[in-house]
């Protein structure tokens, strides 16, 4: 849908933190973006990534 995301990963003294950003064309966009569930799919889709390092690491 023409948005732009971006995941940035930053690990300081064995903590890492991910910063997820999604940018949008205009607050339009995101409007749809937040109506079509965005919010819910990242977070099913981080979630996925939680259990798959879990999984692997073990």
């Amino acid at each position: 849908m023409g948005a732009v995301g971006t995941v940035r990963l930053e690990g300081d003294r064995g903590v890492t933190s991910m910063t997820v950003t999604i940018r949008c064309a205009n607050a339009e966009h995101l409007e749809q973006l937040v109506k079509l569930g965005i919010a819910e799919g990242t977070d099913r889709t981080l979630d996925n990534l939680v259990a798959h390092i879990a999984k692997t690491a073990a």
